[in-house]
């Protein structure tokens, strides 16, 4: 087995682009800057951004990889609303030793 050469971080707004090619190859369909920010920045339970939990894994040429999010939701447990978070678009490109 090779030694894998990516590390990871949490997300900056500028990663949106490479997030989106890395969904098109993986999900194989096209998602718009326009999804993106209505799935995560319009979320009505709030979006956390860089502070929030979106990871990304590049390679070392700092091509994005990998994504794993979570998305804030609030959840009514009896009387009380409390705030919870559902992981969603885990992703790895599929080539990724080609990309080392």
């Amino acid at each position: 087995m090779n030694k894998k050469s990516y590390s990871t971080r949490r997300f900056v707004a500028s990663d949106v682009n490479g997030i989106l090619g890395l969904f098109a190859c993986v999900y194989k369909r096209q998602f718009s800057h326009e999804w993106w920010n209505w799935k995560y920045r319009l979320n009505p339970a709030g979006f956390l951004g860089e502070k929030g939990d979106i990871w990304i894994a590049e390679n070392a040429r700092g091509e994005i990889i990998g994504h794993w999010a979570v998305l804030p939701q609030k959840v009514k447990l009896g009387p009380t609303t409390i705030r919870a978070a559902l992981a969603v678009d885990a992703a790895t490109h599929p080539d990724t030793e080609d990309l080392e």
